[in-house]
């Protein structure tokens, strides 16, 4: 009963163990027989004597109809049973095996996001280009793709066929975006792995100012993002420098940002009351700049040597139209310094990535699980008091990365995805595209939006990473694919349930989002400043 709740991986070593086993003892125990047939008359079954021979029963002896058995008559009777019960447990084992959901690397599958069972989710169009036989299952990918390796494995264990050039392929998936796939490059059936206007939330800058407008109209939703000021609007500068110099802002850490950057490059910390934070509060030239400048997130959970981490999961839109948003694990970037929050001494040890920096560390989803979990119990009292009538630590986090997903959908659906529908974007019918975002946990257990990634990486340094990227990849393909049949099929038919999602989850479908209910969490503005005492 134990081995159910294993990895499928143990049950797997267990169950080739025990087939190994039992097959060698039913090859020796007939071996046996052949050799002793010449001496004795033994009239007991071979069904008996393989039972002894698993069950390491080598103290019975041969005996004659005229010859009292020296353990009496119920022994044949046992050792039968005792081999049924065997056959019992080895079919438990193969159950096990079989009922083991496919990324086992991730736990608590049960708290899965499901649309209402009402939602009707269709495309805009009337009818959908087939794909030609002779191009379906061929995908393209680009050779200067660094990743391409990995999205070929994918592919091709899902039974496609890689082809040469683009307009042979059903998919087409590049690295970097191709603007002429943007234009006329592709046919109507195609499918490709970027959307038209990707740009707006790929820049800090513009990721920060469609936020905060959505947070204007969305004002009772709960809001992700750090206390953001872009300097290249006046209205910011203002409200940013009277902050600083009467609000009280310069006694708490901040961080500026350049737009377009990634690997922590372009980042720059300012401590409290420092020099370089004087200097932005009293700069008449910052309308020249086009950084953003947020508040620094304080009381950070650490991970657990102290060390800062952030959390890079995954997001994936598996349709433009209708469009169809989903949500994967992913796993823990860890930094590889010892955290000090209050030593503003030097930007790197506050990063858990940076272009100068030694390759940092990584922490799989049941690390993160289990870390959250201790931390939980550790801290119950004071938890319970934040969290309320949450209990489960995990499925709090993880509920509020999938908001903040869906609530990227919702604020870019016409920056973005809306632009599927614009005359002079793809030729395509439809478009998929798997993506990454970055965030950061602190000790109440509040997530914060840092970023959403338009090249969340794909690297394989750690094993771990491999058995994510053949859930994330597999079920990506299979998603879209299944979604393109149904639409070929009927243009007009729900697309859901999805049949293929394996780790995803829908957190937005056609206008309908995901909201975590019932989660109320303190504004950044009124949380305790870095270095203060929990209460």
């Amino acid at each position: 009963v134990k081995r159910i709740n294993f990895k499928t991986r143990s049950n797997m070593a267990w169950l080739r163990t025990t087939i190994a086993a039992a097959s060698s003892s039913v090859l020796t125990s007939r071996k046996e027989q052949r050799r002793n047939k010449k001496e004795t008359n033994d009239t007991t079954s071979t069904f008996t004597k393989v039972s002894r021979h698993i069950l390491g029963n080598n103290n019975y002896t041969h005996h004659d109809n005229n010859e009292k058995p020296k353990y009496g008559r119920m022994l044949p009777r046992l050792t039968r049973l005792s081999f049924v019960v065997g056959l019992v447990l080895l079919f438990l084992g193969i159950v096990a095996v079989c009922l083991q959901p496919k990324n086992n690397y991730r736990r608590n599958a049960g708290y899965r996001t499901e649309p209402p069972p009402d939602l009707h989710v269709a495309g805009r169009r009337d009818s959908y280009t087939p794909v030609p036989p002779n191009k379906r299952k061929h995908f393209y990918i680009s050779e200067k793709s660094s990743f391409r390796t990995v999205v070929i494995r994918a592919f091709r264990n899902q039974g496609w066929r890689k082809a040469m050039k683009p307009e042979d392929a059903q998919f087409v998936y590049t690295k970097k975006v191709n603007l002429d796939f943007f234009n006329d490059g592709l046919e109507p059936y195609q499918r490709y792995n970027y959307s038209p206007g990707f740009g707006h939330w790929d820049s800090k800058a513009r990721f920060a100012k469609h936020f905060m407008e959505w947070k204007g109209t969305n004002p009772t939703k709960t809001f992700y993002l750090p206390v953001t000021y872009r300097l290249e609007s006046e209205e910011d500068r203002k409200e940013l420098q009277e902050l600083l110099l009467n609000g009280g802002g310069m006694t708490r850490p901040w961080v500026v940002k350049a737009p377009d950057v990634n690997n922590g490059a372009g980042v720059q910390m300012m401590g409290p009351n420092s020099p370089e934070l004087r200097e932005l509060a009293q700069s008449t030239l910052l309308e020249e700049e086009e950084e953003i400048v947020q508040a620094y997130i304080c009381n950070e959970l650490p991970w657990r040597h102290n060390q800062k981490f952030d959390l890079r999961f995954y997001w994936m839109i598996a349709s433009m139209d209708p469009l169809i948003i989903l949500y994967h694990d992913g796993y823990v970037r860890v930094g590889n310094a010892e955290y000090n929050e209050n030593d503003w001494s030097s930007t790197t040890q506050h990063l858990t990535t940076h272009t100068y920096l030694a390759e940092e560390d990584k922490g799989t989803i049941t690390e993160l699980e289990s870390w959250l979990q201790e931390y939980y119990d550790a801290n119950k009292s004071r938890l319970s008091k934040i969290m309320g009538d949450i209990r489960d630590p995990v499925v709090h986090v993880r509920n509020q990365l999938k908001e903040m997903v869906a609530q990227t959908a919702d604020c870019f659906k016409e920056h973005t995805f809306g632009a599927m529908h614009a005359g002079n974007t793809l030729n395509s019918e439809n478009g998929y595209a798997i993506y990454g975002f970055d965030s950061i946990l602190d000790r109440d257990l509040d997530a914060w939006y840092i970023e959403a990634q338009a090249g969340p990486g794909m690297e394989e340094e750690f094993d771990f990473r491999v058995e994510m990227h053949r859930d994330l990849l597999r079920t990506m393909i299979a998603i879209v694919e299944e979604i393109q049949t149904k639409q070929e099929t009927d243009a007009k038919a729900n697309l859901l349930p999805l049949e293929s999602l394996g780790g995803w989850e829908i957190v937005y479908a056609d206008g309908w989002m995901y909201e975590y209910e019932g989660y109320k969490r303190v504004p950044q503005q009124e949380k305790a400043s870095c270095g203060a005492k929990e209460q």
